[in-house]
């Protein structure tokens, strides 16, 4: 029952950035408010505070939590002018609740997705910045006062709903679901089967075709993870079919796919990020990234190549080949449609 209002919020999340993508965002606070809101929500509906938290139903903290994150999204959202307003000045004692409850939210989002330790650090670090006069050897300062905390982690464009927060409501979501309409449609398999035909013939050929299916994915993905769901499941029981040991057939595809991640245009969110802090465009970002992205993929394809060798891992059979009719098919899946292009003539 979860899953099934997860996928329901999941495609109105996703309807709402593919609107704003093409025709505009209403605010830049609602944009970056419901982009937090979005991902914060679905954090605790699919991971629960525990082991014995229930997963068949929505436990009564997770539908308190998500209520007060509406309240303080729909309150940045509306009230944003007159917080923008006194930013530094007096700060009122419901920004503070607001600031430090999204704060917190912050905390247990990350505890639930990757563990204590990310947690931790920012734990101690908040530790630090209020206490800091006690802080001995040199790394003493007045400390900064609860409500000064709140301020700039909630209102300022370094916080949590700052810049970093826009890149990935702006960029890196609308790619994460352009990945998914990639993946669902076959483009994956297509990439795998091209691959096959470039190089699978070829000594350790299954092994350097996943490299190659990995770059190529990784051109529309960004992402590491997708690209071991993606390809993976083709590429690891086809080498170990050709006799590749199945921990070396395992890591060829897990460093292939981490490469995924390095190759431009999409880059996961390394690229963005970059270009929005250092203030570098875009396309000079990804022409820089381009060679070494290149280097690597050429670099695990000759370490595959010559462990293939030394084990005399023969290619693929013609059997093993997709049929040229469906290379021709499936073609269209790699080529951009005109509808990518809406402001073109």
């Amino acid at each position: 029952m979860v899953w099934d209002h997860c996928k329901g919020y999941c495609r109105l999340v996703s309807i709402f950035y593919l609107y704003t993508a093409y025709f505009g965002i209403i605010s830049e606070q609602s944009h970056v408010g419901f982009y937090l809101l979005g991902t914060f929500v679905l954090t605790l509906m699919l991971y629960g505070a525990g082991n014995k938290s229930p997963r068949n139903r929505f436990s009564l903290p997770d539908v308190l939590l998500i209520l007060g994150l509406v309240v303080t999204i729909v309150y940045y959202v509306i009230e944003y002018p007159t917080l923008a307003d006194r930013i530094g000045l007096a700060t009122q004692t419901r920004d503070v609740i607001f600031g430090w409850f999204l704060i917190i939210m912050s905390l247990e989002v990350g505890r639930r997705t990757i563990g204590k330790i990310l947690p931790a650090i920012g734990i101690a670090l908040l530790i630090y910045t209020y206490w800091g006069r006690y802080f001995p050897f040199g790394l003493g300062h007045h400390g900064f006062t609860l409500s000064r905390i709140a301020e700039n982690l909630f209102l300022s464009a370094t916080g949590i709903l700052g810049s970093i927060c826009s890149t990935f409501a702006s960029y890196i979501f609308i790619f994460v679901i352009f990945g998914s309409f990639m993946e669902a449609s076959g483009c994956g398999k297509a990439f795998i089967d091209l691959a096959y035909t470039i190089i699978g013939r070829r000594t350790g050929g299954a092994g350097l075709s996943a490299v190659i299916a990995s770059a190529l994915f990784g051109t529309v993905s960004g992402s590491g993870t997708a690209n071991v769901v993606v390809s993976g499941v083709f590429t690891i029981p086809m080498m170990k079919r050709l006799g590749y040991p199945p921990h070396f057939a395992g890591a060829v595809e897990a460093a292939a796919s981490t490469g995924g991640q390095y190759m431009p245009p999409i880059m996961g969110a390394a690229a963005f990020l970059l270009a929005e802090i250092s203030g570098t465009p875009y396309v000079q970002v990804i022409k820089i990234a381009a060679i070494p992205a290149c280097l690597y993929f050429i670099s695990v394809g000759l370490m595959v190549y010559f462990e293939a060798a030394k084990r005399d891992l023969r290619g693929m059979s013609a059997s093993d080949l997709a049929q040229a009719r469906e290379i021709v098919k499936e073609i269209p899946l790699l080529l951009p449609s005109p509808f990518d292009f809406p402001h073109c003539p």
